[in-house]
């Protein structure tokens, strides 16, 4: 997808990659004259380790044709998602957002690279947060389930849904790069998302109603699925 992007984007992500270097070196000077007890040694990693997350997404902008994802390592999807809410929550109190977590007992858990899928799902997050009127709902479910109509396509998935109240996305550019309708934003945060999901074998959809809001669908293969990436256009059932 991020193909298309081309040379430009290469040199901007370049010269993005400069001043994050400059910025992390500073934080680990701070980080040194601080005593280990110190209560902001927490904020200076804080500091480091959403620089070391930038400058990953960077590397996905540069490698312009596909994200490359670690799957060695297993975890649950919930432990993710509450990692994620961290950096939106600000943004959700600033707007007056309620944020309803509705997490099953029994959902499988994932392979997943950890710190991609967790940029994945904060720019998802950071969407709906922007998108949604002051004081609006945003819903967060993950259970289990199963795809298709036969038992030949059932498959251990993991369903995670991001659901917005009161916000309506025209999908016809919605993972387009630098497509965006925000005054400050790039448009890469949702490309990226998605590349990022279906780089773990997932599946992401999205519908979305004036009346009702914008839902966000991420399917995820759990650990002991095959390993067929799961179609876009699968049926939860």
């Amino acid at each position: 997808m991020l193909a298309s992007i081309g040379s430009t984007i290469a040199g901007m992500a370049h010269e993005v990659k400069t001043p994050l270097g400059y910025i992390r070196g500073l934080a680990e000077l701070i980080k040194e004259d601080l005593p280990e007890d110190a209560p902001q040694q927490k904020y200076v990693a804080t500091i480091v380790e959403s620089i070391d997350r930038l400058n990953l997404m960077v590397e996905d902008i540069l490698s312009l044709a596909s994200v490359k994802v670690d799957l060695s390592t297993t975890h649950d999807a919930a432990d993710l998602v509450r990692e994620s809410i961290v950096y939106v929550r600000e943004m959700a109190r600033e707007k007056e957002l309620n944020l309803v977590e509705d997490y099953s007992q029994t959902h499988p858990p994932i392979r997943a690279d950890r710190q991609k899928l967790v940029e994945s799902f904060i720019n998802i997050l950071r969407n709906a947060c922007e998108a949604a009127p002051r004081a609006a709902a945003l819903n967060i479910r993950i259970k289990a389930v199963t795809l298709g109509h036969s038992s030949d396509t059932e498959q251990e998935t993991l369903m995670i849904e991001f659901h917005n109240e009161g916000s309506y996305i025209p999908q016809e550019k919605l993972f387009t790069p630098f497509f965006t309708t925000k005054k400050r934003g790039t448009g890469l945060g949702l490309a990226i998302s998605k590349q990022i999901i279906e780089a773990h074998g997932g599946a992401v959809q999205v519908e979305s109603d004036p009346a009702s809001g914008t839902l966000f669908r991420v399917l995820l293969p759990g650990k002991s699925a095959s390993t067929s990436p799961i179609p876009a256009e699968s049926i939860v059932r």
